[in-house]
């Protein structure tokens, strides 16, 4: 090769490079390909957290010990004895209720924490209770425990960092950790604000342990953690979920469940006081057969017809009437990142609320449950054993629903487009924001004389009226004379408004409907006006139904 045509290759090699260095040379890149989201990944734990981390170290021990028909005094004896706990009865109300001190007591512990035998103790439905106060276990009445207060700090910082507010935090507190024993919200003592960061929190021994589970659990969370209930209580149900068989022809119902709980693995008690109000015996033979199913399944199969459920309790598998296992309330935590439509929680709380039984849950039913997103993803679910087991599943089914779907862009309204929607409220509260909402609500937005080309309308209807139980509870059934002759009952008119404006103006009512609902948060753990005009029973999420 000549010298000549060396430089000339050289020299183009370099013009190809310095055009393409200046973009030249390269071919027009294509439309970039959209990626498509990555879900979040939930976590399977933690899937509870123990009271045992929340509660004074020596409550918190693990010991093993058995009393059967044991003198009440015996109990305390050993706890001061062998556990080294200070212990002493509060004679005054134990006297009140009747209580000797050489009441028998059927007990035990194996190799779990000893405040499980303070709650067993009290599950016996003897009116005994307890408090632990300046590092003295007291054992006394229910009623007396629930009047002896403590008050401790909680630091927000790093829940504050994580998204959560102050506001909702409260609200979290209050409604899904035993709503009856606040100031306000119920008619306990226990009362919280909050000073800058810093949560304060008045209330009894056992109710500061919960409120640390759930601000731990809000934390740190899975798909599904409970913020404050026995670690015993995952293995109970992992054993109920084994398939066993019974054969029964008029055996003792008690001898019936032994044999269940010897099959699935598992200590069930009775609540004799549950059978009791019920008049039924814990011999009355039963009649009962049933193959190859969960030992649950089959126990709450046997107990139907006796108006009798299980449940789980301190450590424990519990029978007792179906009305009590209902007020037994746990608060669990949900991470449902992943089934969050854009960040629209109340589309998620209203499928899980209708996707459940809807009888289980305050306002819209006769239940005890309650739920609260104190952020978007982050579930708090407060209810007895059986909401809780159907809430996980039903949010399950959600997700495997979703790895066969394909996912869609919901339409983007344009700007100013209109459109229609149902607000469902109480009468009184709808006959009011009829003519307020076009005056605290864009007053510009409003059709009227002076503004006839407005696209703002606002129509009120008539809607069917609910009837609610003295104890202001939904009832659903009442044409079907399942109230009783003694229960007083009230109706409550609803209305509908009916309002036609641009999707703007509609994210500014609901937000006007909220504040109106709760009041508005003044920055020290209060709220100004509690449940204002919305104190009435009924439903405590509003139907907004698009056309």
């Amino acid at each position: 090769m000549s010298v000549s045509h060396s430089f000339r290759l050289v020299g183009l090699l370099l013009s190809v490079l310095l055009l393409t260095s200046l973009g030249h040379t390269a071919p027009p890149a294509g439309p970039a390909k959209e990626k498509k989201p990555v879900p979040p990944k939930i976590a399977d734990g933690p899937k509870t957290y123990d009271p045992a981390e929340f509660l004074p170290a020596p409550l918190a021990k693990r010991a093993t010990v058995k009393f059967d028909n044991t003198p009440l005094s015996d109990v305390a004896k050993w706890l001061r004895e062998k556990q080294q706990i200070a212990t002493v009865f509060a004679k005054k109300p134990l006297e009140d209720i009747g209580l000797p001190l050489d009441t028998p007591i059927s007990v035990r512990l194996k190799d779990e924490p000893v405040y499980l035998l303070l709650n067993r103790l009290r599950s016996q439905r003897l009116g005994l209770g307890w408090y632990f106060e300046e590092d003295i276990l007291f054992i006394t009445t229910e009623d007396d425990a629930k009047v002896h207060l403590t008050t401790f700090s909680h630091s927000l910082g790093d829940l504050l960092d994580d998204g959560y507010s102050v506001k909702d935090i409260v609200k979290s507190i209050q409604t899904v950790i035993d709503p009856e024993n606040w100031k306000g919200s119920g008619s306990g003592e226990g009362d919280l604000f909050v000073l800058k960061d810093v949560l304060v929190v008045r209330q009894t021994c056992e109710m500061h342990a919960k409120v640390r589970g759930l601000l731990t659990a809000l934390q740190k969370h899975g798909r599904q953690t409970f913020a404050c209930n026995p670690s015993q209580h995952l293995a109970l149900r992992q054993k109920l979920e084994k398939n066993i068989s019974v054969a029964a022809i008029k055996a003792p119902l008690d001898e019936v469940v032994d044999r269940i709980g010897v099959d699935a693995g598992v200590e069930i008690r009775f609540d004799y006081r549950a059978l009791e109000d019920l008049g039924l015996d814990p011999r009355t033979p039963v009649t009962f057969e049933l193959g190859n199913r969960k030992a649950r399944c089959v126990l709450e199969a046997m107990l139907n017809d006796m108006d009798l459920s299980h449940t789980l309790r301190d450590g424990l598998v519990y029978i007792t009437s179906r009305y009590e296992a209902k007020t037994w309330l746990k608060t669990a935590v949900y991470d449902v990142r992943d089934l969050l439509p854009d960040d629209d929680k109340n589309t998620l709380i209203e499928a899980i609320q209708d996707g459940t039984n809807p009888d289980d849950w305050m306002g819209s039913g006769s239940g005890e449950g309650d739920l609260v997103m104190p952020k978007p993803g982050v579930l708090a679910v407060m209810g007895p054993e059986s909401l809780h087991r159907n809430v996980f599943a039903l949010l399950q089914m959600y997700r495997e629903a979703l790895k066969g779907s394909t996912p869609r862009k919901p339409r983007e309204l344009k700007p100013g487009e209109i459109t229609t929607i149902y607000y469902r409220l109480h009468e009184d509260v709808a006959r009011d924001l009829e003519v307020l909402l076009p005056k605290l609500v864009r007053p510009e937005s409003w059709k009227s004389d002076t503004r006839p080309d407005a696209p703002g309308t606002i129509l009120r209807m008539a809607s069917d009226p609910e009837l609610f139980t003295n104890e202001g509870k939904l009832a659903r059934k009442a044409n079907e004379k399942e109230l009783k002759d003694t229960d007083k009952s009230v109706i409550v008119r609803r209305s509908v408004l009916i309002i036609q404006n641009t999707e703007e103006v509609h994210k500014e009512i609901v937000r006007v409907l909220q504040r109106v609902k709760s009041g508005d948060y003044l920055g020290n753990g209060r709220y100004s006006g509690g449940m204002g005009m919305f104190s009435v029973p009924g439903p405590r999420r509003l139907s907004c139904d698009r056309l």
